[in-house]
C-alpha cells in the first residue's frame, strides 16, 4: 500500500494529537489488535485444543539473525532494530494505516521556524532503571545520534549545536536547513530515545550494549543467549497501554527453512521473513495465519565501484546485468512472493518512477557480451560475491554465478554470517553482495546517504560511488518544500542510478509473516520492523 508522504514541512508538524501516548492508536497500525488480520491477511478459526502461545504468557517471535549490540545509536542492522524496537520509543511514531504522526515520548510538538520543532515531552515517563525521562534525555539522544556513525543517515540533516533544552520536559530540535521529512526521520530506530544517565551508569557503550536499561518503552530487557534468544519482560511501569503477554521471547534461527518449521510445529507463535518455499504448507496449516504487507524493502546487489576492479567501470555493471533474466531469477528465489525492481526505489514508495526505455535492462547475452568487450574485458574476470545465510539470496547467488560464467565472469560465491559480512562490507573488503535496502519512510530521502560523496564511504555509501550530480539532486531534494520540485528530483536520481547501477536491483518483495492462529494484534510496518506491544489473543 502507497503511504501518503507529507512534504511540506508546516502539514508534517501540525499533526500533534492529543490522545495518551503509547497507548493503542485511534487508527491501528493493521487491523483493530484483538480484532481480525492485516491486508492481504487470511484469518482462520481458532482451532479447538490449540494453547494461545507455545509457552504459557509468552510470546516467542523468531527472526532471521542475532541482533549486535541493543544500543539504538550503535546498530544498524535488521534484527537488532526488531529487538530494539519493542524496548525503546521515539518521540513520534507513523500510524501505518493513516500515515500521520501520532504522540509517544512527546505530547505535542510544533513548528517555531522553518528550521526548528519544539517537542513537550510526557511527564510521567521513566527509564527501565528507574530513572526519570526528560528534555536533557532527548538531547542527549540527539547529540549521540549526530556523532553515530552508523546511524548517520538518520541524523545528518539535524543540527545538534542549534538544539536546545528550554525547560526540563520542552526541548527544541533543530536541522541545518528546511528538511521536508523531518518527522519522518524522526520516527525511525536509530531516533529511538535513551536515558543519559542509564548509558554513563553502564560504564561502556559496550557494557549499555549488553543491558540496556536506558529505554522507556512496553518491554523491559531480562536475558540475551548468545546464538539463541533474547528475552524481555513486560514494563510494569510503563506509562501506556501495557502489552498482553509478560514475556516475550525473540529467537535467533537464521535458517530460513527452520524458522517456517518452527512455526508450524508450534514452537514459536511468530515468523519473520517466513521462507517462501513454506508459504503454501503454512497456509493450509490449521493453526497459522500468514499476514502478507506491502513492503519498501528492496533486494539488491552492490558493487564496489570504489576498489577500481573491472566493476568500476559502467559498462561492465551494465553488461553484469544484461547477462541476467531477472524475471526468472526473481520468481524462482522468491516463489512469487516477490516483482522485479527496475529501479533502486521500489514501486511501493511514492516517488517511484518506471524507467524509460533507455534505462530499462533486458536479458540479452549478446549485448553484454559486447560491453564487456568494449571496456577491455572480452576474456572476463574473477569477482568475489557475498551474501548472508538468507536462502532467496543465497538461491540468487547460485543463479546468477551460472549466468556470469555464460559470459565469461567467474563469481566466486561466498556465504557470510551477517554480522561478519557487514563489518567486511564496513571495511571496504567487498567486490560485490546482495543484501536488503529499508526505505524507513515513504520519502526519496532515506536513500541520500547510500551514494552520497562523504568520507565515510563504506559504512553507509557501501559502494564507495562518487557523482557530484547526484549529490547535488539529492541536497536541493532534501532541502526543498516543494512537492513537485522534490519528486523531479526523485526521478532524475533513478535515472542517473539506473544508467550508472552502483547498485544492480533486483527485488521488491511483499513481507510474509506467520502467526499462531490464536492471536491477532499485528502491526505489519512496511519497514520490517514490528512492534509486538498489541499482539493478544483473538
Amino acid at each position: 500500500m502507497k503511504r501518503i508522504v507529507c512534504l511540506l514541512l508546516a502539514l508534517l508538524l501540525c499533526l500533534g494529537a492529543l490522545s495518551a501516548c503509547g497507548e493503542k492508536p485511534e487508527n491501528p497500525p493493521a487491523s483493530d489488535p484483538g480484532s481480525g488480520a492485516p491486508s492481504g491477511g487470511e484469518v482462520k478459526e481458532v482451532p479447538q485444543g490449540l494453547n494461545v502461545t507455545a509457552v504459557e504468557d509468552t510470546l516467542t517471535v523468531a527472526q532471521s539473525g542475532e541482533p549486535t549490540v541493543l544500543d539504538p545509536q550503535n546498530q544498524n542492522d535488521q534484527p537488532t532494530a526488531v529487538v530494539c524496537w519493542q524496548m525503546y520509543e521515539n518521540l513520534v511514531m507513523r500510524n501505518n494505516v493513516s500515515g500521520e504522526f501520532e504522540p509517544l515520548l512527546a505530547e505535542s510538538w510544533e513548528q517555531i521556524d522553518d528550521r526548528t520543532i519544539r517537542f513537550h515531552i510526557r511527564k510521567d515517563i521513566v527509564d527501565h532503571a528507574g530513572n526519570p525521562f526528560t528534555a536533557n534525555d532527548v538531547y542527549f539522544t540527539v547529540q549521540r545520534g549526530c556523532a553515530s556513525t552508523l546511524k548517520s543517515y538518520v541524523w545528518s540533516a539535524f543540527d545538534p549545536d542549534a538544539c536546545k533544552v528550554v525547560d526540563e520536559y520542552t526541548i527544541d530540535i533543530a536541522t541545518k536547513e528546511p528538511f521536508a521529512p523531518a518527522l519522518q526521520y524522526l520516527c525511525n530506530n536509530g531516533a529511538l530515545m535513551v536515558s543519559q544517565k542509564a548509558v554513563e551508569d553502564a560504564g561502556s557503550l559496550d557494557a549499555y550494549g549488553r543491558n540496556p536499561t536506558g529505554a522507556t518503552g512496553p518491554w523491559k530487557f531480562v536475558e540475551w543467549v548468545a546464538g539463541d534468544r533474547i528475552v524481555l519482560e513486560r514494563n510494569e511501569d510503563y506509562y501506556g497501554e501495557k502489552p498482553y503477554f509478560k514475556y516475550l521471547v525473540i529467537r535467533n534461527i537464521t535458517d530460513d527453512t527452520t524458522r517456517s518449521l518452527s512455526l508450524e510445529s508450534g514452537d514459536v507463535d511468530f515468523v519473520i521473513k517466513t521462507a517462501t518455499a513454506q508459504l503454501e504448507t503454512l497456509r493450509a496449516n490449521p493453526n497459522v495465519d500468514i499476514h502478507s504487507v506491502t513492503s519498501t524493502t528492496l533486494t539488491y546487489l552492490c558493487f564496489n565501484v570504489g576498489n577500481g576492479g573491472p566493476w568500476a567501470d559502467a559498462r561492465v555493471r551494465q553488461a553484469l546485468r544484461y547477462a541476467l533474466d531477472m524475471d526468472s531469477m526473481v520468481q524462482l528465489a522468491f516463489s512469487g512472493a516477490a516483482v522485479t525492481a527496475d529501479s533502486i526505489y521500489c514501486n511501493s514508495l511514492s516517488c517511484y518512477v518506471a524507467p524509460d526505455a533507455e534505462h530499462t535492462y533486458s536479458y540479452d547475452v549478446e549485448k553484454a557480451k559486447a560491453l564487456l568487450a568494449e571496456a577491455g574485458y572480452e576474456d572476463g574476470f574473477e569477482i568475489n560475491l557475498w551474501t548472508n545465510e538468507n536462502q532467496s539470496r543465497v538461491d540468487l547467488c547460485d543463479m546468477i554465478q551460472n549466468a556470469w560464467a555464460q559470459i565469461g565472469v567467474t563469481a566466486n560465491v561466498q556465504i557470510l554470517e551477517f554480522a561478519t559480512e557487514l563489518d567486511m562490507i564496513h571495511r571496504g573488503e567487498h567486490d560485490a553482495f546482495i543484501m536488503g535496502f529499508v526505505s524507513a519512510g515513504d520519502d526519496g530521502d532515506f536513500l541520500h546517504d547510500n551514494f552520497y560523496s562523504s568520507d565515510n564511504d563504506y559504512v553507509q555509501n557501501t559502494s564507495g560511488y562518487k557523482n557530484a550530480r547526484y549529490d547535488e539532486i539529492m541536497d536541493k531534494a532534501r532541502t526543498s518544500l516543494d512537492p513537485a520540485i522534490r519528486q523531479e528530483c526523485y526521478a532524475e536520481v533513478q535515472e542517473l542510478l539506473n544508467e550508472d547501477l552502483p547498485w544492480l536491483p533486483i527485488a521488491c518483495a511483499t513481507n510474509d509473516y506467520g502467526m499462531r492462529a490464536t492471536l491477532t494484534g499485528l502491526d505489519p510496518d512496511p519497514q520490517g520492523i514490528l512492534h509486538f506491544r498489541w499482539v493478544q489473543p483473538k
